[in-house]
């Protein structure tokens, strides 16, 4: 009895963990999504300096200072497009990072799960033995009153 005690006891203890570690996936996957948005965003900034710098390859202007200013506005996107870059491999770590720690909340869930499990089988396995010495029992008690009456 006392085993069935400690086997359910256990059984909670695991099922806890167990929802430890699915909360723990769901925030995770709520970050990478999240710098997956940020990634995304990026993409789009880059895509647009790369734009603007394009359309100012061209330039129709014959004076010095109009050369001059689009020369500078392309070194300041040149610059922007660099930090972008950072900022995506950086973000591109943090995500493989998460993506590790998700992976391993993942193992942890099945760990305690396959635990869960098997105390699961202990439990059923003790109840069993309980009933059939239960049943035992009450045909020990019946083959007795009946030897007493003959």
């Amino acid at each position: 009895m006392a085993l069935l005690h400690k086997a359910i006891s256990l059984i909670r203890r695991c099922e806890l963990s167990q929802r430890r570690s699915e909360a723990s996936i769901a925030h995770l996957q709520a970050k990478i999504d999240e710098i997956d948005n940020d990634i995304a965003a990026l993409d789009r900034q880059d895509a647009l300096l790369r734009k603007m710098m394009m359309q100012q390859q061209q330039p129709c202007l014959t004076n010095r200072a109009g050369l001059l200013m689009v020369q500078q506005r392309n070194a300041v996107r040149r610059q922007k497009l660099q930090m972008i870059g950072l900022q995506r491999v950086e973000m591109r770590e943090q995500h493989s990072k998460l993506k590790k720690e998700q992976e391993e909340a993942r193992r942890m869930r099945l760990f305690w799960q396959r635990k869960a499990e098997k105390f699961q089988r202990c439990v059923r396995s003790e109840r069993q033995q309980m009933r059939l010495s239960q049943v035992l029992r009450e045909e020990t008690e019946i083959q007795e009153k009946y030897s007493w009456r003959k």
